[in-house]
C-alpha cells in the first residue's frame, strides 16, 4: 500500500497524484494546455507532451503583432532543429508604404545577415491579367515586389535550424494579386534567425505566426 508522503500527499489543484518509485504518493503539474499525459512505462513517472498524432501536425510556436514595427524578427529559440519543417502565415499584413516585401537570414541568430546567400525569385499576376512578372534576387527573398494593399499568406520553409540547404516557397494574395514566392540558399547553412521587413517604411499591422511541423 502506498504511503502517505508529509510533503506532497495533499492535493495540489489540478496537478495528478502518482505513486513513486518509493511507494510515496507524489503531485505532477498539469504543463501547458492542450499538452496530454504520457506514460513513461514502469518504472517512470508519466508526463505531459505536445498532443501527437499518427501524421503530421501544426505545433504553435510564437505569435507576433506588428503596431509600426521596423521588423518582426524570429529568433533561435524557435529555429532549434526540433523540426525538419515550419511554416509561417501572415494575416492582414499592411506595410506603410508600396515596396517590396523582404525576409533575410541569419546564422548567428541576428549578429549580421547574409547578403549574398540568396537564390530568390516571386512571380505575381493580376487578377484581371494574363501576364505574369518575375522578380529575382541574390541579396534578399523577396516575398512580394511593389504592391499595395492587405497581405494575407502563408510561407513554407524547409532546414531552419538544420545544417543542410534550407529552402522555402509560399503564396501570397495582396489586395488582388497574386504572388508566389520561392528560395533555396545557394550553400549549406545553419538557418536560425530570420528578418521581415519592407525596403522603405515599416510594417503598419499585422500578425506573424509560426508553426513547427512533426513528422
Amino acid at each position: 500500500m502506498a504511503q502517505n508522503n508529509s510533503l506532497n500527499y495533499q492535493t495540489v489543484q489540478y496537478n495528478l497524484l502518482v505513486g513513486d518509485v518509493n511507494n510515496n504518493i507524489s503531485n505532477i503539474s498539469p504543463s501547458t494546455s492542450g499538452f496530454i499525459c504520457q506514460s513513461n512505462g514502469s518504472s517512470s513517472n508519466p508526463n505531459f507532451v505536445v498532443t501527437a498524432n499518427s501524421g503530421d501536425s501544426w505545433v504553435e510556436l510564437q505569435t507576433q503583432t506588428a503596431a509600426s514595427s521596423s521588423n518582426i524578427v524570429f529568433t533561435s529559440s524557435v529555429f532549434t532543429g526540433t523540426y525538419k519543417a515550419y511554416v509561417l502565415v501572415m494575416k492582414d499584413i499592411v506595410l506603410s508604404t508600396s515596396t517590396v516585401f523582404n525576409m533575410k537570414f541569419s546564422t548567428d541568430n541576428g549578429s549580421t545577415y547574409k547578403s549574398t546567400f540568396y537564390a530568390s525569385s516571386n512571380q505575381s499576376i493580376a487578377y484581371n491579367s494574363t501576364t505574369y512578372a518575375n522578380q529575382t534576387s541574390s541579396s534578399v527573398m523577396q516575398i512580394y515586389n511593389s504592391a499595395s494593399g492587405v497581405t494575407n499568406g502563408v510561407l513554407y520553409m524547409f532546414g531552419l535550424g538544420l545544417i543542410g540547404i534550407t529552402s522555402i516557397f509560399g503564396t501570397f494574395l495582396v489586395a488582388q494579386q497574386s504572388f508566389q514566392s520561392s528560395f533555396c540558399a545557394n550553400a549549406a547553412s545553419n538557418v536560425n534567425n530570420i528578418l521581415l521587413s519592407g525596403t522603405t517604411g515599416f510594417i503598419t499591422s499585422g500578425t506573424f505566426t509560426l508553426y513547427g511541423i512533426t513528422q
